[in-house]
């Protein structure tokens, strides 16, 4: 009798940001309208290789002073970057009046 090892299923995973900063004239004004976003960007969680079953959710969570605070998403988009390569993206995108730095959290199945 002979045992064979399995090796558990991967995925292999890409974290990253995109950021563009807008002119005054295009950027909103906060809530209270007393300063305006002009930080424009994107997180996002990219699934490089693997199932991207194995992933149950990701959670952006974000500054204090956003509403809501964090942001769940259950579903990635399947996407082409432009040098061709096909990801599974779980993804927010927010304009903010200020820098920081967010958490993601990743959580899997099973």
């Amino acid at each position: 009798m002979s045992a064979v090892a399995i090796a558990p299923p991967s995925v292999y995973l890409v974290v990253g940001n995109t950021y563009q900063r807008l002119p005054d004239s295009e950027a909103r004004l906060n809530r209270d309208g007393t300063h305006r976003k002009v930080h424009d960007w994107v997180l996002f969680v990219d699934i490089t290789e693997g199932n991207s079953e194995l992933i149950k959710s990701v959670e952006f969570k974000l500054h204090p002073s956003f509403k809501p605070r964090s942001y769940l998403k259950t579903t990635p988009v399947n996407i082409v970057l432009p040098d061709g390569t096909r990801v599974s993206r779980f993804k927010t995108r927010q304009q903010s009046t200020v820098t920081f730095t967010p958490t993601i959290r990743i959580t899997g199945r099973g």
